[in-house]
C-alpha cells in the first residue's frame, strides 16, 4: 500500500519557509534603514521583495508586517510631501516623486489583500482611488504650474488628508510614520513664514493662500506632541514646548478673520507676532 508522502522538519518546504524567513528578516532591515533615512524608492524596493518572501514563507505575520510596510510608506511619503510643499509654498518635481512613490505603495497594498473579504482591503482601495487622482493632480500641477495656484495647493491637500486619514486607520501606530511633534512644529513655522510673502500693499495680494498657510499651521500645532513611543520618527520634542504652542493656537483664528476680511495692516501685525514667537520661543528652544 503506497503511503502518502509526508512533510518533516528537513524536507524542501519547510527549509523553503524558513529561509524566505531570514530574508525576510534581512528585507525589513533594509526597508526600516532606508525609510529612517527617507530613502523612500529603495525602501518600497525592499518592501516589495518582503510580500514576496512573505509570501514564500506562507506566514500571516509576515504578510502583515509587509502590509505595514506599504502603510508606513504612504504616511511617510504624505509627511514629507506637506512638509516640502509649506516649505517652498508650491508643488514641484519632488512633489511628484513623493506622489508615484505613494502611488506605487498603495497598489502594492490593494494587491497584498487581494484574496481577503476584509476590511482593510475596503480602505485600501479607497487609497488607491484618492492616490490614483492625487498623482495626476501633482504630476499636472507640477509640470505646468510655477508659482502654484492656491486653488491647485489646496485641491492636491484635500486629496493628501484624505490618504492620510484612511492610512492612519490602517496602523494601530500612525504616530511613528507621521511628522514627529519637533517636524510638525518646523513645517508650521515654515508655512507661517511664507504667509506675509502672499500680502502686498501695492500689487495684488493672494489671501486664500495666506488663509491656507494660517490653516495648516493651526492643524500642524493643534495636533500637538503625542505620547512617546518607540519607532519612527525617533525624536519628540521636550513638554515644555506644548504652552509655548498655545499662544500662537489662540492667535490663528483672529488672524484667519483678519484674513478673510482682507484688512492689510492688520493681517500682517498678526502674522509678525506669531512668527515672532516662532523665532524666539519656540525654534531656539
Amino acid at each position: 500500500m503506497n503511503q502518502a508522502p509526508t512533510t518533516t522538519a528537513d524536507s524542501p518546504e519547510t527549509d523553503q519557509s524558513a529561509n524566505a524567513s531570514a530574508h525576510f528578516a534581512i528585507a525589513m532591515r533594509n526597508f526600516n534603514g532606508l525609510l529612517r533615512t527617507n530613502s523612500l524608492a529603495q525602501a518600497l524596493t525592499w518592501a516589495r521583495q518582503g510580500t514576496l518572501l512573505a509570501n514564500a514563507s506562507d506566514d500571516d505575520k509576515l504578510k502583515a508586517t509587509a502590509q505595514e510596510a506599504y502603510v508606513a510608506l504612504v504616511l511617510v511619503g504624505a509627511a514629507k510631501f506637506e512638509a516640502l510643499a509649506l516649505h517652498c509654498g508650491n508643488i514641484t518635481s519632488t512633489h511628484a516623486t513623493l506622489a508615484e512613490i505613494i502611488a506605487d505603495s498603495t497598489d502594492y497594498l490593494v494587491e497584498s489583500y487581494r484574496d481577503s473579504k476584509q476590511i482593510p482591503l475596503m480602505v485600501a482601495l479607497a487609497i488607491q482611488g484618492f492616490t490614483k487622482i492625487f498623482r495626476e493632480r501633482v504630476t499636472a500641477v507640477a509640470d505646468e504650474e510655477l508659482p502654484t495656484s492656491t486653488a491647485s495647493i489646496e485641491e492636491i491637500f484635500q486629496y493628501l488628508d484624505q490618504i492620510n486619514q484612511h492610512a492612519a486607520g490602517l496602523t494601530r501606530t500612525p504616530e511613528l510614520y507621521e511628522m514627529s511633534p519637533e517636524e510638525k512644529i518646523f513645517a508650521a513655522a515654515d508655512a507661517m513664514a511664507n504667509a506675509p510673502y502672499e500680502l502686498n500693499w501695492l500689487l495684488p495680494s493672494d489671501w486664500a493662500k495666506a488663509i491656507f498657510y494660517a490653516k495648516r499651521t493651526a492643524a500642524l500645532l493643534r495636533k500637538g506632541p503625542p505620547p512617546d513611543r518607540p519607532g519612527l520618527p525617533e525624536p519628540t520634542p521636550p513638554k515644555a514646548l506644548v504652552p509655548l504652542l498655545q499662544p500662537i493656537l489662540d492667535a490663528l483664528p483672529a488672524l484667519i478673520e483678519k484674513l478673510t476680511a482682507k484688512e492689510y495692516r492688520e493681517s500682517k501685525r498678526r502674522i509678525k507676532e506669531i512668527n515672532a514667537i516662532f523665532g524666539t520661543q519656540v525654534l531656539r528652544r
